[in-house]
Order: structure tokens, then C-alpha cells, then sequence
């Protein structure tokens, strides 16, 4: 079975803490993404954040997007794996948790992203039944 260090897409661009929701909002409209891992500034791996996040937290709380940064909404700590992980068993975590990026880790450093369109490929052609599963995540 294939590892993520080989489906993963590397250095994964990433939003900072000190970022404004603004900021985030026109990055992952940029990159086409609904979300982005949070990283300190030596790299380590703090959380995933949200479009729909971002939204819920300024009109739900009432923050103002151009002050408020994105360390102060992000969310819960993120699930992630680690380079060795399987293909295989990256669509499990994403199917159990409702994901369709995986943040890979080297210690607490974001070295990498799987996203399910990538573990999808490299699924044995056996494998049908898991990958349907998988894309049916809304």
C-alpha cells in the first residue's frame, strides 16, 4: 500500500496565527480550498481552519474580519498523520471523521497534506467499495 509521504502534496501552503480572518478568507479563495492548516512560526502544526469556520465565528460572534486574527478562532486540534501512514487507512480516518484533507506531520511540523482525491488514486482498483465511501463525504 502507498504512503502518505508519496500522495502527499509538500510544503502545503498554511495560514499564521497573527493573520487576519481577511487574510485567511482571500488565501483559501486563492488556492481554491475550504481549509488550511494554522501553523506557529516554526512550522508546527496548530490547527485546520475553515471557510464555513471563519463565517460561523463572524456572524455568529459578532468578531470584525479585519481585526480579528485567525490564532484567535482557531479551531479544536486537528487530526493528522503521520508520513508512513497507508493510503488505506487515510480514507478510514477521513471517512470516521468527515475529512477530505489530512495534515501530515514530522513531529509537530506540517511537512505535508493528503487530500482524498490523492489517497483515492493510489487505492488497489479492489478497493472500490472504500473510495465511494469516501467521496461521499459532503
Amino acid at each position: 500500500m502507498t504512503a502518505a509521504r508519496h500522495i502527499m502534496t509538500p510544503d502545503p501552503a498554511f495560514l499564521q496565527v497573527d493573520e487576519t480572518l481577511r487574510s485567511a478568507v482571500g488565501r483559501l479563495q486563492e488556492l481554491d480550498v475550504e481549509s488550511m492548516p494554522v501553523c506557529d512560526s516554526d512550522g508546527s502544526l496548530l490547527a485546520m481552519l475553515s471557510q464555513r469556520d471563519i463565517m460561523l465565528r463572524v456572524l455568529l460572534g459578532g468578531l470584525d474580519h479585519e481585526t480579528t486574527t485567525v490564532g484567535e478562532v482557531r479551531g479544536d486540534e486537528p487530526i493528522s498523520i503521520l508520513p508512513d501512514d497507508s493510503a488505506e487507512g487515510l480514507i478510514n480516518i477521513m471517512i470516521d471523521h468527515r475529512l477530505r484533507r489530512l495534515p501530515v506531520l514530522d513531529g509537530p511540523r506540517l511537512i505535508g497534506i493528503v487530500s482524498l482525491a490523492a489517497a483515492g488514486e493510489a487505492m488497489p482498483d479492489g478497493d472500490v467499495q472504500l473510495l465511494i465511501e469516501a467521496l461521499s463525504i459532503p
